[in-house]
């Protein structure tokens, strides 16, 4: 028996369901492969209705018939002024994915989004915070050429309290790979 906690269950039930190392029985690897298909969704302009309605607590099939979908729609996101390259949602997001199987508890996270297990009334965390002041963290952060600013990585013009999200795609620099981004979408 396999259950997935999820905040958008059927978008992050499938990234891990169809993901190679979960269907090889790597449900860890699955997990984190899942948290990149996620990342990509997000750039994908073709995702933009499926994930504007999200945003906005529905499913994709209740947009049908609502007067300010296809506005919102168009609007969500944004492009790459020089290229015209869609780039995703503005923001980014946090996230936590559980996977039990049996009495196997697997999970992933970026950002500050939280898993806990209750042991007989006993809160036990089963993640940890991804920001700035983690000294490995902030490692990553300046070798991918930004800076950390009172426990902020900072770019020209914003900063970010979470060092893993997905999204957030001013602090991603495309020539990078996914675990070297500044701020990563790998768990």
């Amino acid at each position: 028996l396999i259950h997935l906690v999820l905040c958008l269950p059927a978008l992050q039930r499938d990234a891990v369901m169809t993901s190679k190392s979960y269907k090889a029985g790597h449900p860890e690897a699955g997990l984190a492969e899942a948290f990149l298909v996620l990342e990509e969704k997000m750039k994908d302009p073709a995702a933009k209705e499926e994930l504007y309605a999200y945003r906005r607590g529905l499913k994709p099939n209740e947009l049908q018939g609502d007067a300010e979908a296809p506005a919102g729609v168009k609007e969500y996101g944004h492009y790459d002024e020089s290229t015209g390259e869609y780039l995703g949602p503005k923001a980014g997001a946090t996230a936590v994915i559980a996977l039990v199987q049996g009495q196997h508890v697997s999970v992933a996270s970026v950002g500050d989004s939280r898993c806990v297990l209750s042991d007989n009334g006993t809160a036990v965390a089963l993640t940890r915070d991804h920001k700035a002041k983690d000294p490995e963290e902030a490692r990553r952060v300046v070798q991918a050429g930004l800076s950390i600013e009172r426990n902020r990585v900072r770019t020209k013009n914003s900063s970010l309290a979470m060092t893993r999200t997905l999204g957030d795609t001013k602090y991603k620099q495309p020539e990078l790979p996914p675990e070297q981004q500044a701020v990563t979408p790998v768990p």
